[in-house]
């Protein structure tokens, strides 16, 4: 593998990393204002989150 496309691929998966963690963030915005919502699911959620970003972290 070239260093170009270990770039290229490091910076592919930031984005798609990025994206799943906005994805999950408008998910949580919108399920917080639903009161059926369990709280238990959107600790879940906020913990998959929050693992996200810490992987996003370690990557950059």
């Amino acid at each position: 593998m070239s260093a170009t496309h270990g770039t290229h691929a490091h910076a592919s998966r930031i984005n798609a990393l990025r994206m799943k963690h906005a994805d999950l963030d408008r998910k949580i915005s919108v399920l917080s204002a639903l009161p059926a919502t369990s709280a238990m699911e959107l600790r879940s959620m906020k913990r998959e989150r929050l693992f996200l970003k810490e992987e996003i972290e370690g990557i950059r």
